[in-house]
């Protein structure tokens, strides 16, 4: 059997799951649920649902702390061989708190820095309840988050397919999957930040189930209808550094899964042009054609990766060479189908070409906020980006969170959030040195969250803040009580 690798001193043992025991603490429920509520109505981005998110989490956070003084089997701080670490998101989202503070006193914008500085509240308290949960409760929350994107993506896939506003909107004569966050490329960011986990989940060879992998083709589906270049690349990007770091052997199981995202996107693709008046009948036979494909690629990988017996080591029993190989074949069959998709449409290639004038325009704009005031910035809240040409029109967000971060807070912000970033790198630096299931996923979910952060505003959504937040404290606190992905991947 292959060697597992157990916390010090801790009586919970490797389950068929993937996690030692099966506790979920009531905290890290509440948690969810508050996260889940914020999904559904709208990222809790408006002042109600925000409020209502930072009760939840609040509640969350107390609940944890009343179960640490119950239970007196573990230290005072939660996890004993993590203690530092359970504090390395939180002293992050101090770090930012106070730059922007800084800038708000030096601004006169201490009332527009409140909604901010409640955020980072929520995150770091989110990120602490992870910190001090139990590893089955710390990957109850990964499979968690994962569920939401699943259901996130489902819902946006069939707003695209039903053409039913909000759940997708058009935009540039296309309709593109907003889901319950009503914003396309803040759905893309949720998907692209929980897709690792889901591919994580799906790449345990032998303890893998038919579950985790549809998961990774209906996020992948989903992701795609977004439509969402940025989110689309941050993803892929993502993808390849998982296999980088963890092991391509490794990553190999979940290619099929990928693929039956592609085929669930092509089932859904004909939905996506505004200007053809296709029946809905037509569009739904459609959408599950392509279910249909997506689920067969997936069953024949299953029984090409299961072929050995009980006693085998489960790395045996990841998909086979000739499955990896009609994966790959796959893959390029779809993506010349995909190219031949784009060209022939013009609002489809108007959509996944890199051209974004009104991006670049933005970003000069911020530039010239934070050249008005380079020292602590404009201040926190909306600013007033103008565009060139356009003098009566501007916009409050530039389509890139460090240039927005940049032009609020200033060289002072920028430069405390970098020492206080690196600082935190330190505590992840165990996700590359010897990787696992769920600290490897997590950073690089976070990782393509960091990505498309330079393309879009997404950071400014409460609910996707808190679900990097909470994955920074799970690859920060996750102990190696589980199988690493190097030794799974020899």
């Amino acid at each position: 059997m292959v060697p597992l690798t157990v916390e010090p001193g801790s009586s919970e043992t490797r389950s068929d799951s993937g996690v030692g025991g099966s506790q979920v603490s009531p905290s890290a429920v509440l948690l969810l649920a508050a996260v889940v509520f914020a999904l559904v109505l709208q990222g809790a981005f408006y002042r109600r649902p925000f409020l209502v998110f930072c009760v939840l989490i609040a509640a969350a956070a107390g609940l944890a702390r009343w179960e640490l003084h119950q239970d007196r089997t573990r230290t005072s701080f939660g996890v004993s061989p993590t203690i530092s670490n359970v504090y390395t998101v939180p002293v992050l989202c101090g770090v930012v708190i106070a730059t922007t503070s800084i800038s708000a006193v030096a601004n006169h914008r201490a009332t527009e820095s409140l909604p901010t500085i409640l955020a980072l509240i929520i995150a770091a308290l989110s990120a602490w309840v992870v910190g001090v949960s139990r590893q089955s409760a710390k990957f109850f929350l990964l499979r968690g988050l994962v569920a939401s994107g699943v259901g996130l993506a489902a819902i946006g896939c069939i707003g695209v397919v039903w053409h039913r506003k909000p759940l997708a909107l058009v935009d540039g004569e296309l309709w593109r999957a907003a889901s319950t966050l009503t914003y396309a490329n803040a759905t893309a960011a949720w998907l692209g930040l929980v897709l690792p986990g889901a591919i994580a989940l799906a790449g345990r060879g032998a303890t893998a189930r038919m579950r985790d992998r549809v998961q990774v083709a209906v996020i992948c589906g989903g992701l795609l209808l977004t439509g969402s270049r940025a989110g689309i690349a941050a993803a892929a990007a993502g993808v390849v550094t998982l296999g980088a770091v963890s092991g391509w052997r490794w990553l190999q199981s979940s290619l099929p899964s990928i693929v039956s995202g592609v085929a669930l996107f092509f089932g859904a693709a004909i939905s996506m042009p505004a200007e053809r008046s296709i029946p809905a009948l037509w569009r739904v036979a459609a959408l599950v054609a392509g279910g249909v494909v997506a689920l067969a690629i997936l069953r024949f990988a299953m029984r090409r990766g299961a072929t050995a017996e009980p006693d085998e080591q489960p790395r045996r029993r990841l998909a086979s060479p000739r499955t990896s190989a009609m994966s790959i074949v796959g893959v390029v069959v779809l993506f010349i189908a995909a190219f031949a998709l784009v060209v022939r449409d013009p609002a489809l290639r108007s959509r996944f070409s890199i051209s974004s004038p009104s991006r670049l325009d933005e970003w000069g704009s911020a530039i010239d906020r934070f050249r008005s005031s380079p020292i602590v910035g404009v201040g926190p809240g909306p600013v007033s980006l103008e565009l060139p040409g356009i003098p009566t029109r501007s916009v409050a967000y530039a389509h890139n969170e460090y240039l927005q971060f940049l032009a609020q807070q200033g060289v002072v912000g920028a430069s405390i959030l970098v020492f206080g970033t690196l600082g935190a790198l330190r505590s992840l630096k165990r996700a590359f040195v010897r990787p696992s299931l769920c600290r490897t996923s997590a950073i690089v979910g976070c990782g393509v969250l960091g990505f498309h952060a330079w393309f879009d505003y997404v950071l400014h959504v409460p609910a996707i803040l808190v679900g990097a937040a909470m994955l920074m404290a799970l690859a920060a606190t996750y102990e190696d009580d589980e199988i690493s992905v190097t030794e799974f991947a020899a």
